[in-house]
């Protein structure tokens, strides 16, 4: 199960008062993300950002604008983006996918 958060979550004016909203959340099962938008060449794309250190430390970074490098025609990307990383191996890289190789290139 994923859980996508897009928005406002609550109503409250302070951290201290949102605590249970966010509590409710974190508890629910599955993989929590963040949703973003993603602007590429003036062309906006929902994203979603997985709740790990290395994802929070992304989402930091925000608002960002990079100049990145194209590589075989079919991927983008830019070194000296660094961020603490937790090494994972995936089956398949699907088209959209934003990903962080090594600790520095995004």
């Amino acid at each position: 199960d994923d859980v996508v958060v897009a928005g406002d979550i609550s109503w409250a004016l302070k951290l201290e008062q949102a605590l249970p909203d966010l509590k409710f959340i974190d508890s629910l099962p599955g993989t929590k993300y963040i949703g973003i938008v993603v602007k590429v060449g003036g062309k906006s794309f929902a994203a979603k950002v997985e709740d790990t250190a290395t994802g929070r430390a992304f989402m930091e970074k925000l608002p960002l604008s990079l100049d990145m490098t194209e590589l075989n025609g079919n991927e983008k990307y830019r070194y000296g983006v660094s961020m603490p990383t937790d090494a994972q191996y995936f089956d398949k890289i699907e088209a959209g996918d934003l990903m962080l190789y090594g600790s520095n290139c995004l």
